[in-house]
C-alpha cells in the first residue's frame, strides 16, 4: 500500500568486513538509509510471452515508485506465436483486463505491473509484428523485393541499426540487415527507384552523378552483393532538366531492355524527351523512337504485353498528338491510336496498374472528361482509354500510391484522413474493392502516424505470401512504433 509506514529487518552484508547491520521503519517507494548504504524500494515491471513459441520478452530494469509512468514497450525480442499476431500487452487488475500497445502509458500504484502479450488471429490491416526493422531515420523513400525474398531500401538515410549504409541496403523478411549486400561508398546522392533484373542484378536510378567514386549520372547497375557492375555503362546518360531527378521510373521489358522515364530530353547525347529504351548493357536502343515523345515529364511506365506499353505523366502531346497524361504506344515508340484517353489535358498520373482483364487503374490528379467538375484520384479505364462506369472512383486528395492484390482489391496508400464520404478514418491507407467500394474485412486501425500527426504512405509493395508493405514518411503505424516502414498482414 502506498505510503504506508511498517516495521521490519533488513541484514545489509558488507563485502569487505562481513558485518551486519539491522534497520527497520521503511516507508514503500522511498529511498531510505541502512546504514552507510542507499537501498531503494519500489515496483518492477515484467513482461509475460504468453505461451509464444520464440522469441524473447522485452526486458524493464527500472525501479518504478508510485506514481511513476511506465512506457509500454513493443516487440524487440520478436516474439512469435505460431500465425498469430501480437496486438499489444494486457494488465489483469483484480479481474479487469487493460490493453496497451507500444508507446502507451501506464501510472505505477502500489505494486508490481506484468504486462502479457496479447495474441489474435491475423486480420486484414494488422502489423506484423514479425518483421522488426532497425532505423537511424525516418526517411524512407522505396523498397523492391527481390525473388530470393530479401529486400532492398532506399531512402535518405546513412546507417541501418548503427551500420553505416548510405542511401540503399539489404534486409531480410525479419528487418535484420543483410550483411552480404555491403554498397560501400554507395551513390553520393539519393536513390529514386531500383529493380532487380532476372540475373540477379541491380538497376538503380535518382540524383546520383557517381557510385562508389566512378561516374555514373542517374542510372547504374549492381552486382548482387552491392558492388558496381562495370558491364553497364551508360555513357553520359540522362541530361537532368529537373534539380531532382533525372529519370523517375524504370520498367524491364521481357527481353531484357530498359524502359526509363522522367524529366530528361536526351540520354548520352542522343535526342530522347522524357522516354528511352536502353540495352542491357546501358546503351541506347535505337529501334525505340517515340519521335517527339512526351512534351512533358513521366512519372509511371507499364508494360501491357510485348508489344504495347502505356505511359503516364504530366504531359499532354506525344510525338506531336494530343496524349491527355496517358497514353499506349506500340513496342518500337510510335503511338497507338486505338487508344485515347479520357483524362483532361493538364493533369497528371502517378501511377498506372494493368488488371488480368487488361482494365488500367489509374491514380493521380484528374478530371475525367465526363463533364463532372470534380476532381478524381483514382480511376478505372476499360482497355482503349475510356471510362468504366462500372468503377467506383476515388474523390479522396492525396492518393500517391496503388498496388493490386491477386484478388483484384487495391490498396491505396497516400496523405488523406478520409476516403470520399465515408466517415470513419483512414490515416493513410485503405483498401477497396474490385468495384472502387471500400473494403471494410481491412482494418488499419489508427492507420500510419507521423511528427504533429501528419503522415504520408509513398508506396506499397505486397509480397508472395500476401503481406503488404508499406512505405513512408510516418513514425508509427496503428500505434506499434514503425520509422519508415511496416509489414501489415492481408
Amino acid at each position: 500500500m502506498s505510503g504506508l509506514k511498517f516495521s521490519f529487518i533488513v541484514l545489509s552484508i558488507l563485502s569487505l568486513s562481513g558485518a551486519f547491520t539491522a534497520c527497520s521503519e521503511g516507508i514503500m517507494g522511498q529511498q531510505w538509509r541502512c546504514g552507510e548504504n542507499d537501498i531503494i524500494l519500489g515496483f518492477k515491471v515484467s513482461y509475460d510471452s504468453n505461451k509464444a513459441t520464440s522469441g524473447s520478452v522485452p526486458v524493464d530494469d527500472i525501479i518504478y515508485q508510485t506514481g511513476d509512468e511506465v512506457i509500454i514497450k513493443g516487440n524487440p525480442g520478436r516474439l512469435i506465436n505460431g500465425d498469430l499476431c501480437l496486438k499489444g500487452w494486457y494488465v489483469l487488475d483484480e479481474g479487469v483486463e487493460t490493453y496497451y500497445t507500444v508507446g502507451n502509458k501506464y501510472r505505477v500504484v502500489d505494486r508490481d505491473l506484468t504486462l502479457t502479450a496479447f495474441w489474435v488471429p491475423p486480420m486484414p490491416g494488422y502489423v506484423d509484428t514479425t518483421f522488426e526493422p532497425a532505423f537511424d531515420t525516418q526517411y524512407i523513400d522505396g523498397m523492391t523485393i527481390q525473388k530470393n525474398g530479401k529486400i532492398l531500401i532506399f531512402g535518405g538515410f546513412k546507417k541501418y541499426d548503427g551500420i553505416d549504409r548510405k542511401y540503399i541496403t539489404r534486409i531480410y523478411a525479419t528487418g535484420i540487415l543483410d550483411t552480404t549486400f555491403d554498397p560501400s561508398i554507395g551513390p553520393d546522392d539519393l536513390i529514386k527507384t531500383v529493380k532487380e533484373q532476372d540475373n540477379g542484378k541491380i538497376i538503380i536510378t535518382g540524383r546520383f552523378t557517381s557510385y562508389n567514386g566512378i561516374k555514373r549520372n542517374g542510372i547504374a547497375r549492381l552486382n548482387s552483393d552491392g558492388t558496381l557492375d562495370d558491364l553497364f555503362n551508360p555513357g553520359d546518360g540522362p541530361n537532368n532538366t529537373d534539380p531532382n531527378t533525372p529519370i523517375l521510373v524504370v520498367e524491364l521489358q521481357n527481353d531484357g531492355k530498359i524502359l526509363i522515364g522522367g524529366n530528361f530530353t536526351s540520354y548520352n547525347g542522343v535526342s530522347r524527351n522524357h522516354i528511352a529504351r536502353l540495352h542491357n548493357n546501358g546503351s541506347l536502343d535505337l529501334s525505340f523512337n517515340p519521335g517527339l515523345g512526351p512534351n512533358a515529364y513521366v512519372t509511371s511506365i507499364k508494360m501491357v504485353n510485348d508489344e504495347k506499353i502505356l505511359i503516364g505523366g504530366q504531359f499532354w502531346l506525344y510525338d506531336g498528338n494530343k496524349a491527355n497524361a496517358i497514353v499506349r504506344i506500340n513496342n518500337d515508340g510510335s503511338l497507338d491510336n486505338a487508344f485515347n484517353s479520357a483524362v483532361r489535358t493538364y493533369d497528371v498520373v502517378y501511377g498506372i496498374l494493368v488488371q488480368a482483364d487488361r482494365r488500367i487503374i489509374i491514380n493521380g490528379h484528374f478530371q475525367p472528361v465526363t463533364g463532372e467538375d470534380k476532381h478524381t484520384y483514382v480511376y478505372r479505364l476499360n482497355n482503349n482509354g475510356s471510362i468504366d462506369n462500372s468503377f467506383e472512383p476515388c474523390r479522396t486528395w492525396g492518393a500517391y500510391h496503388t498496388a493490386l492484390q491477386n484478388d483484384g482489391k487495391i490498396i491505396i496508400g497516400g496523405s488523406f484522413t478520409k476516403y470520399n464520404s465515408d466517415i470513419a478514418n483512414y490515416n493513410s491507407i485503405v483498401r477497396i474493392n474490385a468495384d472502387g467500394t471500400i473494403d471494410e474485412t481491412f482494418d488499419p486501425g489508427n492507420g500510419a502516424c507521423g511528427f504533429d500527426d501528419y503522415s504520408s504512405i509513398y508506396q506499397v509493395v505486397i509480397q508472395e505470401n500476401g503481406k503488404i508493405f508499406i512505405i513512408g514518411d510516418f513514425i508509427k503505424y496503428n500505434d506499434v512504433i514503425r520509422p519508415g516502414i511496416v509489414r501489415i498482414w492481408n
